[in-house]
This record gives structure tokens, C-alpha cells and sequence, in this order.
């Protein structure tokens, strides 16, 4: 045998012996884990918690009628419900900060009463999952954060049996009249978000695999600046954006359906671009509203667009839509 083979043979053979070696420490990590899990006790422990967290005193928003509170006979300017308004958010106003970290279970947010404190309730299993909060305070403004997921993260959670068979519920309720600005992350499970009625300013959120469903019950009592919204797979649904009437709207959507609602009571004009990268993306557009289209293409497959709103049977002062959508890969729907 010549030198080279026997170099060549020498390879193979410690290469096999290599990836023998890979699969070894592969299928006995697996032994060692199931081993754990069964020595562990996986006992589930449900619970049932609720929070609840002040928050600083509301600005007071003006009245509908323009008059202060003392000239409207209230002694208590701070409890007024704010009233839908066609003005920008008040410039002298400094939002509070409410941030979501949820994973695995099932999220609610929900508009509340003016005068009530920031609440959670909570259904989870503490053997496997904990609730987290974290609230800051300065002079101007305040940071709440909400976090909720497995103990000791992925491997936690595996060394725990995966939390199987677990109904986690966590719900949000946010009191109305308090400007806030809500980001974060959900993801592995399935959320609800109502925000209607609510002063938010702003949303930035990243929803992962799951379903998702965000709606604006009602309108915002002061047009939103900002709603962007980042997702990976699963089902996502907004209804009603009218009713928030972002100044501009960002989506960016994965895999799976997605249905943009822009039905509602538009108080200004609106940018919004909507893209994704395979499944259906539908877009319902309102009747009283003008619409441009920069963009509405698919690379491979559908774009479709249904009649657009006459501009000639619109008043002159009617909002204008600014729209541009694509897709990589599937169907795109534009429908009035």
C-alpha cells in the first residue's frame, strides 16, 4: 500500500471514529437528560397570583368642551376620561414605559378604570414557570416590566419535563388616561391584546411563534404616533387600526397568515408598509379614506387589489392611506 493511501485510509478511519464519537455524546446527552427528568421532581404546582402596581398621577387631559377642570365645577381634574380628540399627543406629556417579556402560555391585555393601579393576574404552574416584575420611577416618567416564561430558561424547562401539560394565563390590565408606550416580546403561546381606549403613544412589539390577536375595541382618545409590529410564524391579526390612527405603521411578518384590519375613525393621514415572507397577507381597507398604493407585489405568487375608495366621493379634509406591501412567497390580498 502506497503512503497515500495509507494516509488516505488513516482519515477515513479516524473521521469514522469521530463522528461514532459526535453520536455518542449526542444520544447519551439524551440518557443523561431523561435520566434527570426522571430522578426530578415533576410534580406541577399551580398557583394563583395577583398583582397590583400604582401608578404616578395622570396629566389631566382636556375636556371636550375645552374648559379647565375647575371651570367645568370638578375638584378632581385627574379623573376625567380622556375624550377622543383629533389633536397630536400633548407635547408637554412623558409617557410611562410598560414592557412584555411573555413566553409559553396564554397573554391578555385589557383596558381598566382611570383610578386603578396597573394589575396582573396570573394563573401558572411555579414548579416549571415564574413571574417576574420590575418597576422604575423618576421624576418624569416610569418603566414597568412584565416577564413571564420557564425557570432557568430552555434547559430549565427540559430538565423539568418541557412543562408539559401546563394552562398558563397571565393577565394585563392597564388603567386608562396614563400615557404609555408598550414594546416587548411575546412568543410560544397565544396573546390578546386590546388596547382600545387606552393614551399609547406608541407600540413596538415582537410577537414569535404563535397566534396573535390585537385589536382597538374603541378609539384612542389621541391618535397613536407609532404601531410596529415584528412576527416569525404563526397567526397574527390587528382589527380596527382606524381607531388608533398611527401616524405610521410597520409590519414585518415571517411565515403564516396575516390580516391587517385599517377599518376605524382615522383622524390623520398614515405611511404604512406591511411585508412578509410566506403565507397570505390580507389588507382591509376603510371606505372613508384615501388610498395611495407606492408598492403590492409578491415575488412568487398573488397580488390582488380590489376596488379602492373614489376620491371623488370623499370629503376634502378625508385622511389619506399611504400603502406600500410584498411578499416573497404566496398571496397578497388589498380588499375594501
Amino acid at each position: 500500500m502506497t503512503d497515500v493511501a495509507k494516509k488516505k485510509s488513516g482519515c477515513f478511519k479516524y473521521g469514522c471514529i469521530g463522528c461514532v464519537s459526535i453520536v455518542a455524546l449526542f444520544f447519551g446527552g439524551i440518557f443523561l437528560l431523561s435520566a434527570i427528568q426522571l430522578t426530578a421532581d415533576n410534580t406541577p404546582e399551580p398557583v394563583e397570583r395577583r398583582t397590583e402596581r400604582p401608578l404616578p398621577a395622570a396629566p389631566a387631559p382636556p375636556s371636550p368642551d375645552g374648559l379647565t377642570a375647575t371651570e367645568s365645577g370638578s375638584d378632581a381634574p385627574e379623573s376625567f376620561d380622556l375624550p377622543p380628540s383629533d389633536l397630536p399627543p400633548l407635547e408637554n406629556v412623558t409617557p410611562g414605559t410598560l414592557i412584555v417579556d411573555l413566553r409559553m402560555g396564554e397573554f391578555t391585555l385589557e383596558p381598566g378604570p382611570a383610578d386603578q393601579p396597573i394589575r396582573i393576574e396570573a394563573d401558572f404552574d411555579a414548579s416549571s414557570f415564574e413571574l417576574q416584575e420590575h418597576y422604575v420611577e423618576s421624576e418624569d416618567a416610569w418603566t414597568y416590566r412584565v416577564k413571564f416564561g420557564g425557570r432557568g430558561g430552555l434547559l430549565g424547562l427540559l430538565l423539568k419535563g418541557g412543562g408539559q401539560n401546563v394552562g398558563n394565563r397571565v393577565k394585563i390590565i392597564v388603567p386608562r388616561g396614563h400615557p404609555i408606550r408598550l414594546e416587548g416580546e411575546v412568543s410560544m403561546g397565544e396573546s390578546s391584546f386590546d388596547l382600545g381606549g387606552l393614551w399609547v403613544q406608541s407600540v413596538d412589539l415582537d410577537m414569535g411563534a404563535g397566534d396573535h390577536f390585537i385589536e382597538f375595541r374603541e378609539p384612542l382618545p389621541f391618535p397613536m404616533e407609532s404601531f410596529h409590529l415584528e412576527t416569525s410564524m404563526g397567526g397574527v391579526e390587528v382589527r380596527s387600526l382606524g381607531e388608533a390612527s398611527p401616524a405610521r405603521i410597520d409590519v414585518d411578518h415571517g411565515m403564516g397568515d396575516l390580516f391587517l384590519d385599517l377599518e376605524g375613525s382615522w383622524r390623520n393621514d398614515s405611511d404604512i408598509r406591511a411585508e412578509f415572507s410566506m403565507g397570505q397577507c390580507r389588507l382591509w381597507l376603510p371606505d372613508d379614506v384615501r388610498v395611495e398604493m407606492e408598492k403590492s407585489s409578491v415575488a412568487m405568487g398573488e397580488a390582488r387589489t380590489d376596488r379602492l375608495p373614489d376620491p371623488s366621493e370623499l370629503p376634502p379634509d378625508a385622511p389619506t392611506l399611504r400603502i406600500s406591501a410584498s411578499g416573497s412567497m404566496g398571496e397578497l390580498r388589498i380588499e375594501n
